[in-house]
């Protein structure tokens, strides 16, 4: 036996990775096709795209100038692809590529390349995809563990080239379907919403510089984290961190009290008191609107300020949503938001920007859940697929102002697809007639309500 092989365990895995077989695979594979299924029923088209990318496509200057991802550029497997052309012996040309480490960049990627090479692309908007993707990243050791690997899986969609409420709301309405498909109760679904514009807005009026931008980003992240129950004895301090630095700020009283209200804002809505010292209120005006959907459904859900999320592309209304069962609480099994300057960083040239809005679960939070809700008498499941060369079956059309509207649009909808029906709303930035156009590119019908 060689020197090397006694001294390496050729038969483990990498740290961080691991073998899976039996039940557990059947659970994955359950969990992930049955949210599919959904996905399919609300109008979304599945997209794989490779696990290996171009590290361009992630770099500082496509995804923000934090760190990438979690705050840390080295948590990215980096590597060269050799690309050979006619033959080995040939000296390679070198791709700095890296393994993906989430799926929205991807998606974001193979938009732009759509654009460029079709003119007329723009004009189909909006595009729903959906995904269910390996992914990548390298954690620290210590951190590990059996649902916290160097590799896990996401399961994501997301609306293109829209800046309709209507796809916020249908995105994170989507969030709350999918784990009620596989049997999770509405009680043990908690939803979070905040405003990474609102944030913007207040560190510009402030005058904050991009490194403490990115700090307070970061505390307001961990305060978020916390106030929903991981970690929570970080929330106190983490709020004192923040404080310290604005105190030597030499901002207004107002301005200090705007950042009260971001870092200790938790409630189903903001009263009109708040917002007179905020201001910001067409932000806040969307809040409340996608807030109060979700609660007049009864839906848990609450704005929190301090949630704005670790990545740096998004730019508007975000969300984390929580899993809770007796005292068992997973906090962020989901999360998402808006992102309205991604895909134009993969269009040298382009001065338009493409609007866009998605989510992702963490599957493998998301099954361990699953287990703990499983029913004892229910051991087979079954899952539907279309393989027709349709998007959807029909086209929903409305053009909703009030609460109440949408959520009828959302029930009528619902209905539909409890018929087995493929029906995807349209919530493009078009009229009936731009709808019509999506209906037809989706080879479907159309219903206008």
């Amino acid at each position: 036996m060689s020197k090397r092989f006694k001294d390496e365990n050729v038969r483990e895995p990498i740290t961080g990775f691991r073998d899976i077989v039996g039940q557990e695979v059947r659970l994955r594979t359950y969990v992930s096709n049955k949210i599919g299924e959904l996905f399919q029923k609300w109008g979304y088209d599945q997209i794989i795209f490779p696990l290996v990318e171009r590290a361009s496509s992630f770099s500082e200057e496509v995804v923000g100038g934090s760190p990438w991802p979690e705050w840390d550029k080295r948590s990215v497997f980096y590597l060269h692809i050799h690309d050979y052309k006619d033959s080995y012996k040939e000296l390679p040309t070198q791709v700095p590529s890296l393994l993906v480490p989430e799926g929205t960049i991807s998606v974001s990627r193979w938009l732009a390349k759509q654009l460029v090479s079709n003119k007329n692309e723009k004009d189909l908007f909006p595009i729903k995809v959906f995904y269910i993707t390996p992914c990548f990243r390298n954690e620290l050791t210590s951190k590990l563990s059996p649902t916290k690997g160097r590799e896990f899986n996401q399961v994501g969609v997301e609306i293109l080239g829209t800046s309709n409420i209507l796809s916020d709301i249908e995105v994170l309405s989507l969030v709350y379907e999918g784990f009620r498909s596989i049997d999770v109760p509405s009680e043990c679904i908690t939803i979070r919403v905040g405003s990474v514009e609102v944030f913007n807005f207040l560190c510009s009026e402030s005058n904050v510089d991009e490194k403490t931008r990115i700090d307070f980003k970061n505390s307001l992240d961990t305060i978020a984290e916390a106030r929903a129950g991981k970690g929570t004895e970080r929330l106190e301090p983490e709020i004192k961190k923040v404080f310290t630095v604005i105190k030597n700020m030499n901002l207004s009283e107002k301005l200090i009290k705007k950042w009260e209200i971001v870092c200790g804002t938790y409630t189903e809505a903001i009263d009109e008191k708040t917002m007179d010292i905020l201001g910001y209120n067409d932000s806040i005006n969307d809040l409340n609107k996608l807030a109060s959907v979700f609660q007049e459904s009864n839906i848990k859900c609450f704005i929190d300020l301090s949630v704005v999320r670790s990545h740096e592309y998004y730019t508007g209304i975000v969300y984390e949503v929580d899993l809770k069962i007796d005292d068992t609480i997973f906090v962020e099994v989901a999360g998402g938001g808006r992102y309205n300057k991604l895909i134009s960083k993969f269009l040298a040239g382009k001065e338009y920007q493409i609007p866009a809005v998605g989510f992702a679960y963490g599957l493998e939070r998301l099954v361990e859940f699953f287990k703990l809700v499983q029913k004892s008498n229910k051991g087979n499941y079954s899952v539907n697929y279309w393989v027709d060369s349709k998007g959807a079956d029909q086209v929903l059309y409305s053009n909703p102002k009030k609460v109440p509207e949408v959520i009828n649009l959302l029930s009528f909808a619902e209905k539909e697809r409890n018929n087995n029906s493929r029906v995807s709303i349209y919530v493009g930035d078009g009229d009936e007639a731009k709808a019509r156009e999506y209906a037809k590119k989706l080879g479907a019908g159309f219903i206008s309500k």
